[in-house]
């Protein structure tokens, strides 16, 4: 267990034990801990009071917010019971289907394109599932063709990018690919840096992120560890980049406008910017 084997005694005051440390305190902050580092409640989860605790919880783990985690934590093991808990995470486990490198697909449904998984063709509908892992879901086919594929070709193209309401980072990314819905961009050196520098500390005073050579190092709160990043090449793109959060973090892709906001310094809102910017 990560930041949860913390709190047991809080989860032991929470489902009524008083500190007490036994084995349905211990399986509790088990199954906890289990779903929030799973995959399997993600942003295409179905949104529900205990998805979104959970999901709150990723967060927490993610950007090193301990006493909102614990908050949370308290919350969700004090509103739901352990079998609650685990109903539901099991029934996220049996409709969650994990990304697989067969029966690969474009699908085009009306005037959109998806990257997918093909799981089941009928003569009346198609099962499929994001590229990127996700939910299965069900379209008709008098909407929908296929398109299959050995693979995906990949785009790269500069783009914008955020998590929440955070600063915004130039890079790079394929705009059809993506880790369940998020963004996967990639930075150059300089980029990178930036990132690292803006990151807090953890709360030992170690950095959050850091360069050793040409690789970067940034602390996961689910791996209890640092990631590393290693440099790479992408086509069209002269600078080597880094992948930093790509497929694990849940990067936006914003407007280039909303990058110039916020290097602009403007004295006002962003809708105002806009209204100044375009003269009237």
């Amino acid at each position: 267990m990560s930041n949860i084997k913390r709190h047991l005694e809080d989860i032991s005051d929470a489902i009524g034990f008083k500190g007490e440390i036994n084995e349905r305190v211990i399986c509790t902050a088990s199954l906890v801990d289990e779903m929030a580092q799973s995959y399997v409640i993600n942003s295409d989860t179905a949104v529900t009071p205990i998805s979104e605790l959970v999901m709150n919880l990723k967060y927490y783990y993610r950007h090193g917010k301990l006493d909102e985690l614990k908050r949370d934590l308290i919350k969700l093991v004090t509103n739901y019971t352990f079998e609650e808990l685990s109903e539901y995470y099991q029934q996220c486990t049996y409709e969650y289907i994990e990304p697989q490198a067969t029966r690969l697909a474009w699908i085009y449904i009306r005037d959109n394109r998806y990257r997918a998984l093909i799981h089941k063709v009928t003569t009346d509908t198609i099962q499929f599932s994001p590229a990127g892992g996700g939910f299965v879901k069900e379209v008709k086919r008098d909407i929908a063709r296929l398109e299959y594929v050995d693979k995906f070709p990949r785009n790269w193209v500069a783009g914008f990018f955020r998590i929440e309401d955070d600063k915004i980072y130039q890079g790079f990314h394929d705009p059809e690919a993506r880790w369940n819905g998020w963004a996967m961009p990639y930075f150059t050196r300089t980029t990178a840096n930036a990132i690292v520098s803006d990151l807090p500390e953890l709360e030992d005073g170690k950095p959050y992120g850091y360069f050793e050579g040409d690789v970067c190092f940034i602390y996961d709160y689910g791996l209890e560890d640092y990631e590393s990043y290693k440099p790479t090449s992408l086509e069209g793109v002269d600078e080597l980049v880094y992948g930093i959060g790509a497929g694990s973090w849940v990067w936006d892709s914003v407007e280039e406008s909303e990058y110039e906001y916020q290097q602009s310094g403007f004295d006002g809102d962003y809708d105002e910017f806009l209204v100044d910017r375009r003269g009237f």
